[in-house]
């Protein structure tokens, strides 16, 4: 969703949103609010109601996953979506890394998961440059050209063993699988 790294754990119950099955094409989708305007904290673009669909075939299994695995339906909506901290997410990519056998690809950092994301849609022609930059909220086409670099992942994947590769590969492909079993 390319989300900056502390957006996630400021998601409320609500901010999960719902598709409207009666809705037109565009409500059926489940969507993520960020900076919502009662909360009164804007983005760091100054921005509020900050909307992300997950629209893409790969994605459409995430909404109802969250749903599931949070028990959002059993919570007040008001609560925050995850129990857990950026910080604890950096402690557990650090500790786990080289393990994976992540390390020839540099550092963990939750903003590789922005810049991954902008990449990742942009190589497989997934979403249009002005598209990944409304998605990103992105103030310019030039600050998605910084984050955007779909031949660098390439070679960042390239750069792992094979086993890792394939091992992540099974893994995009089993997760989905994983959640849809359990729904």
């Amino acid at each position: 969703m390319y989300l900056r790294p502390s957006e996630a754990f400021r998601l409320r119950v609500q901010d999960i949103v719902k598709p409207v099955r009666k809705g037109s094409r565009g409500y059926r989708h489940y969507s993520i609010l960020l900076h919502p305007m009662e909360e009164g904290v804007p983005s760091k673009t100054l921005q509020r109601d900050e909307m992300l669909a997950l629209d893409l075939e790969y994605q459409k299994w995430l909404g109802p996953a969250l749903v599931k695995t949070l028990r959002l339906d059993h919570r007040q909506k008001e609560h925050l979506a995850f129990n857990i901290t950026q910080q604890q997410v950096i402690d557990f990519m650090g500790e786990h890394w080289e393990a994976l056998g992540l390390k020839t690809i540099g550092e963990p950092h939750m903003y590789r998961l922005r810049h991954g994301g902008a990449s990742h849609d942009a190589v497989c022609h997934y979403r249009p440059l002005a598209e990944i930059q409304t998605r990103g909220r992105w103030m310019s086409l030039k600050s998605v050209r910084n984050y955007e670099k779909g031949n660098r992942l390439m070679q960042l994947f390239g750069s792992l063993s094979p086993d890792v590769q394939r091992r992540a590969t099974e893994a995009a492909i089993e997760l989905p699988r994983m959640f849809r079993c359990r729904l």
